[in-house]
């Protein structure tokens, strides 16, 4: 009995953590904005946390894929990052009038 007790907090805990991130990475999509599809934990990154791939050559991969876009959303964990795409809008951001 205690085990079923156990087993069955484990699952409530489990869909509560699946259904944060769930709702946490819809925050790009909510906004209209486009960006690689993150995964629970690690967001975007997992290729750099397996060292698979370097961090610079994941960001430049990403300005490839969305060279179209002004602005795209990638995620570093659970935390949203806007990655401005347009050299123009960096200015307007960086350099004040």
């Amino acid at each position: 009995m205690e085990y079923l007790q156990i087993l069955l907090g484990l699952a409530a805990a489990l869909i509560g953590l699946l259904y944060y991130y769930s709702t946490t990475f819809d925050f790009w999509k909510n906004r209209g904005i486009r960006g690689p599809k993150p995964i629970a934990f690690v967001g975007n990154f997992l290729n750099n946390v397996l060292g698979k791939i370097s961090f610079s050559d994941q960001i430049t991969e990403w300005y490839r894929q969305y060279k179209n876009e002004t602005v795209f959303g990638i995620f570093e964990g659970n935390s949203p990052i806007l990655v401005i795409n347009d050299l123009d809008l960096i200015k307007d951001v960086l350099i004040r009038d």
